[in-house]
């Protein structure tokens, strides 16, 4: 084995996907003896407006009994209107068909916490002043 002690280290700040690839196959790779072989399946959840453009939206992926939220977003124009709602709804029934028995999420404490827990989400962890000092909300949803 070659001895790597003195290897450079590299920083890249651009969204490197060839780099990001193998970085992400390394860990399915390392994982899959005790997550299974089957890699997570992303998906997006959105909705336009009648030009077209995409006014809201949610990204994450799913697998085995779990779906994970990365991301929701509702244009400014379009919030309390409903449309995040129905994501969510959307999302749990996209769930159900695929399997799923749990929806996991996170949030920061000036995001949407309230928002979750009406529609069922609970709290499972908080970390305190995780970025710029602000509180991130651990949350899941068990589906019936």
């Amino acid at each position: 084995m070659k001895n790597i002690a003195n290897e450079p280290i590299f920083i890249d700040e651009t969204e490197n996907s060839a780099i990001n690839t193998v970085i992400k196959k390394g860990i399915i790779d390392y994982n899959a003896p005790f997550f299974g072989a089957n890699p997570s399946q992303p998906f997006t959840i959105y909705i336009k407006d009648i030009q077209s453009n995409v006014i809201a939206g949610l990204t994450g992926f799913y697998k085995g009994k779990y779906t994970r939220v990365d991301l929701v977003w509702i244009h400014e124009d379009f919030r309390h209107q409903g449309l995040g709602r129905k994501l969510i709804l959307k999302l749990e029934e996209f769930s159900k068909i695929k399997g799923c028995r749990y929806i996991q999420l996170d949030t920061f404490d000036f995001q949407a916490r309230p928002f979750y827990e009406k529609l069922g989400f609970k709290c499972i962890g908080t970390v305190s002043k995780w970025v710029e000092d602000r509180d991130c909300h651990f949350m899941r949803k068990t589906l019936s």
